[in-house]
């Protein structure tokens, strides 16, 4: 079992104190998460469910969140013959603006993981880079370390592909 730093719930100005983010003004639990791949299950009081699971590109810290809700009701089936539950999902902006919305579409199309990559602004500008050179130099086999070291090393990915995540999702779902 990795070993995690589990501290005590705390405010959110202990939190931040710390090191941490902060997301509104209500008690925080804290993790240093260890490096490779790590789930967090939480349960509400009513037994709604919701999983994290951090994982890297390959090794070392993660790099992207898959975020599961897991009492919706519904589920499908997976290309692997697995079933995996459905939920809605949507994104707002500062305004409030809902720019991503599942909560309209049908059950066959709605999202059973949501991504939420980890990538700071100069990762996400050296993807574009490597996206646009259309090089598959670093994407061979579906083994990408990480987008900086591709970048750094001059190489690109096969853009006509998924994407790291995408890839890992799909192999996870027999696809």
């Amino acid at each position: 079992m990795s070993d995690i730093r589990d501290l005590p719930v705390m405010t959110q100005v202990d939190a931040k104190a710390i090191g941490f983010a902060g997301f509104d003004n209500v008690p925080h639990k804290v993790i240093d998460l260890p490096d490779g791949p790590f789930t967090i299950s939480a349960k509400t009081s009513d037994g709604r469910r919701v999983t994290f699971c951090f994982m890297p590109y390959s090794d070392g810290p993660a790099r992207f969140v898959d975020i599961q809700f897991h009492d919706r009701g519904t589920s499908v089936t997976t290309p692997a013959g697995s079933r995996s539950p459905t939920f809605n999902a949507f994104a707002v902006t500062k305004t409030g603006r809902h720019i991503v919305d599942t909560r309209m579409l049908t059950e066959d199309i709605k999202p059973t993981i949501v991504v939420v990559p980890l990538d700071t602004t100069d990762e996400e500008e050296a993807r574009a880079t490597i996206l646009a050179r259309g090089s598959n130099a670093c994407g061979k086999n579906g083994a990408v370390a990480s987008w900086k070291a591709c970048n750094e090393n001059g190489a690109g990915t096969d853009s006509s592909g998924p994407d790291p995540v995408d890839r890992r999702i799909l192999r996870r779902n027999g696809g």
